[in-house]
This record gives C-alpha cells, structure tokens and sequence, in this order.
C-alpha cells in the first residue's frame, strides 16, 4: 500500500513525495513559521535513540533537510548533500538530514551509506515535523544564516546549482 501511495504521489507531483498522513491536505502554499527552527521545542532522535534539538546548532549556517527513505527524490538528493559538506564544512556550514523513518529502520543507516552521507542524521516523526515546517510533502530542505533566519526554502527536489548558490548565501 505505501508503495502505491508513494507511486500516485509522484505521478501527481514530480520531484515531491506527499507523506502518509489522511489529515494533510495539499491545496495552498506551504507556510513557514515565523518562529526559526532552532526555537522549536521539538524533540529529535540521534541514530542512538538520544534526544535532540534544532537549537543545539544555534549560531551556525545550517541546511536542514526533512527526507525519508521512502521519498525517491529525498534519496537522490543525499550525495548532493553530502557533497555541499564537505565542500562548506570547513567553513561552519552545517547539514542536518532529518529523517521521517522509524530510528530503528536499517533501511536510513543503508541508504546513508550508500549515499556517502558524511553530516549529521536525526530523526522526527512526520506529524511534529510537519508542524514545524508547515510543509505538506517530501523532501523539503531549510536554508537558515547564522542568526536562525530561514533564507530560503526548497519544497520538492533542489537541484545542484540551488543547493550551491543557497549554501554559499547563508555563509556571507
């Protein structure tokens, strides 16, 4: 059945997993909270099970990518993650994949590897994510400068060149 979801979900809208929740509804734009990310009371898992927070990376350029395994374009996505890694860590930009699988799922730890995912994973469930992103589909990736300040927003796939341009912005 999620293989079906997921298949209509991507005839409908290429370059967008839609999650697998019946309440989420896709008419209208997509509404970013006024309120940075890093202020979020959510709580995340590390790949250990250990609570997390958004804040933790407080003061630091940050690409926040919400993904799942079971999103093809958030899994083509990965490497060119991975790739604005290594080329900005050195310079302070930080990415954070947040995964919508179960923190136990082998399927994240394989396909990160896979992919050569070099940043840092944590996991959110898709209700709480979805209230902090105000996003109603997969992937969607956050651009925030040093202050927390969403910059930009990408809903549905990047493309390379977006995630290089937007990369080097919130570092200036």
């Amino acid at each position: 059945m999620k293989a079906l979801f997921v298949a209509i979900a991507l005839a409908l809208l290429p370059g967008m997993c839609l999650p697998q929740i019946a309440a989420i509804h896709c008419d209208g734009d997509p509404v970013v909270s006024a309120e940075s990310p890093l202020s979020s009371p959510i709580e995340l898992l590390t790949q250990e099970g250990k609570p997390a927070r958004l804040s933790e990376f407080r003061g630091t350029p940050l690409i926040i990518n919400f993904w799942a395994t079971w999103c093809p374009p958030c899994r083509r996505e990965l490497p060119w993650f991975a790739a604005i890694q290594s080329k900005y860590g050195s310079k302070g930009l930080r990415v954070v994949g947040i995964s919508m699988d179960e923190k136990d799922d082998p399927a994240v730890r394989e396909l990160a590897s896979q992919a050569g995912v070099n940043y840092t994973l944590l996991f959110g469930s898709l209700e709480s994510s979805l209230e902090l992103i105000g996003a109603q589909g997969l992937p969607i990736t956050l651009y925030l400068d040093r202050s927390g300040k969403i910059l930009h927003k990408s809903v549905g796939i990047a493309n390379q060149q977006e995630l290089e341009r937007n990369a080097q912005e919130i570092l200036r």
